[in-house]
């Protein structure tokens, strides 16, 4: 990212795709699977969804939809497994409670998806996946951040004015 530093705190768009890794003071411990799913998926609510594989995962790892969804669905952790057999599950956990979510992805077959908890996963990422698809499929380029002073920070899309909190 290019931030300007101002006495209200610093502002700037984010300029391209990159990885790092939080301090670990900084980050949302993630339990581990068996946490969230002591007795299995037995007790959640089931549904099926029109997203398909492709559209939520796209074609890699570093494009701007998975960022996007990032900002768009804090404190969430999510795996997506290896697909084998023709099946592929992608899970969301979430990192302030023990609300998940379960998406399978079987080729020829509807999509299932679990979910359980406070929070309803799915339903903010495909709410997160829609906005993406509204805005234009925007890339890194149209996105921003601004943190304040006092340490509040806020992702945005084009400008500031339009931001929220993350």
């Amino acid at each position: 990212m290019r931030l300007t530093v101002g006495p209200e705190g610093a502002s700037g768009p984010f300029t391209r795709a990159a990885e790092f890794m939080k301090v670990r003071a900084q980050r949302l411990a993630f339990d581990g699977h068996s946490a969230y799913l002591p007795d299995g998926v037995g007790g959640a609510s089931r549904s099926t969804t029109e997203v398909t594989e492709a559209e939520l995962l796209g074609s890699g790892r570093f494009e701007a939809r998975t960022f996007a969804l990032g900002l768009r669905v804090p404190d969430c952790h999510c795996t997506v497994a290896d697909k084998r057999d023709g099946a592929r599950p992608v899970w969301f956990f979430g990192l302030t409670d023990r609300s998940w979510a379960c998406v399978m992805f079987r080729d020829g077959r509807p999509t299932t998806v679990w979910q359980s908890g406070d929070r309803e996963l799915w339903h903010e990422v495909t709410a997160a996946l829609r906005w993406w698809q509204d805005a234009g499929e925007p890339g890194y380029d149209r996105f921003g951040l601004t943190v304040t002073k006092d340490g509040a920070q806020h992702a945005w899309l084009d400008t500031p004015e339009n931001s929220w909190p993350v």
